[in-house]
């Protein structure tokens, strides 16, 4: 699809002002090619405008006898919603409670520096923000997601040495990997001159005891005084409890004790719905629909956010609609029907019953 200049402007359905005829004309031809490209039927072209096939059909042959100026915003509204949508990102950062929370860890653990320890359910949004702040902080912070191939020291000092610039032999041992990336993290702390580096590791539950170790230590030597958050789901919050489970070198006392910003979101604290209400509204901007939705369909998002996904429910959900209806050539309302119709694309059940 073409990115066409004249769609760069946010539309209003309802306050737009009416494009010029040589801009309507662009959007006939505009939605004549995406129709052609993607073998769209003339039904559900008019559908998605609102219209009937055969009047959809007179635009198309240039003898539509209607009101033009209505024909073209809404030819404007549906190519600037595709527009958006495809250049949204599949998710974006939004500013909710869990996300300053763990903003404010991040930030702590760099000024202090110390451990910081952030653990929350799957879903609430601990990734996102954890990349918020690397975007925020720049090359002086890493993030890494560690996942069981960084498990091991080897390979997750050869990812914080890659992450600093630097390159380090692949037959080069932990010990080599270790005094090559202590000195760098060295030469960046100039003795305290400059502020340390902070290392973002997430899923850390999947690194092994001494690699957990060898970061803490790091985080001792007064030369470097790395900076560490370590954030997973409640798995690392059962895993520090259980000090017996895991062999980690020193005990889970010596990290934990060191740990001066630690966010854990209890089980019993779900997400909010002041935070489920911005994350639907910065997804349905990303989908080109710039209407609130009615009260219904934000409770009935908050209750999905209450289940295991969180934060991804919403998102499932919302697209999942989305593309029923552009499937079904239809425009979507989110309402709560809609948003209970498509729960069996999600490996979800229906809790209406849907005719």
């Amino acid at each position: 699809m073409h990115q066409l200049d004249y769609l760069e402007q946010e539309i209003d359905m309802d306050v737009a002002t009416p494009p010029t005829e040589q801009v309507g004309r662009k959007l006939v031809r505009e939605a004549i090619e995406i129709q052609a490209a993607e073998g769209l039927s003339n039904t559900t072209v008019a559908r998605v405008l609102g219209y009937s096939p055969s009047v959809w059909s007179q635009v198309k042959n240039g003898k539509y006898p209607g009101n033009g100026k209505e024909l073209y915003i809404r030819l404007q509204h549906w190519l600037r919603a595709r527009l958006l949508r495809n250049e949204t990102p599949d998710t974006e950062f939004v500013l909710t409670r869990v996300a300053r929370y763990v903003l404010t860890i991040c930030r702590r653990a760099g000024a202090m520096p110390t451990i910081g320890l952030v653990v929350t359910p799957s879903g609430a949004g601990k990734t996102l923000a954890l990349l918020e702040h690397k975007r925020r902080t720049g090359h002086r912070c890493i993030y890494i997601q560690a996942g069981e191939c960084m498990s091991t020291r080897v390979a997750l000092l050869g990812e914080v040495a890659n992450k600093l610039g630097m390159d380090v032999a692949p037959t080069s041992t932990a010990a080599q990997r270790y005094h090559t990336v202590r000195k760098k993290l060295a030469e960046m702390y100039a003795g305290g001159a400059a502020e340390p580096v902070v290392i973002l590791i997430d899923e850390a539950t999947t690194l092994r005891p001494d690699t957990i170790n060898m970061l803490r230590n790091l985080h001792d030597d007064p030369a470097c005084r790395l900076a560490i958050v370590l954030a997973d789901t409640w798995r690392l919050g059962e895993e520090l409890a259980a000090r017996g489970r895991r062999s980690l070198p020193g005990g889970y006392e010596q990290l934990t004790s060191r740990a001066g910003a630690q966010y854990r979101m209890a089980a019993g604290d779900g997400i909010c719905q002041a935070d489920v209400t911005l994350v639907a509204d910065s997804i349905l901007a990303g989908l080109g629909h710039t209407r609130r939705l009615p009260v219904r369909s934000y409770t009935a998002l908050h209750g999905h956010a209450q289940e295991p996904g969180a934060l991804r429910n919403v998102q499932h959900r919302l697209k999942a609609v989305c593309d029923m209806a552009e499937t079904a050539g239809a425009r979507p309302t989110y309402s709560v029907s809609e948003l209970d119709f498509v729960a069996p694309m999600l490996g979800a059940t229906c809790v209406m019953t849907h005719t």
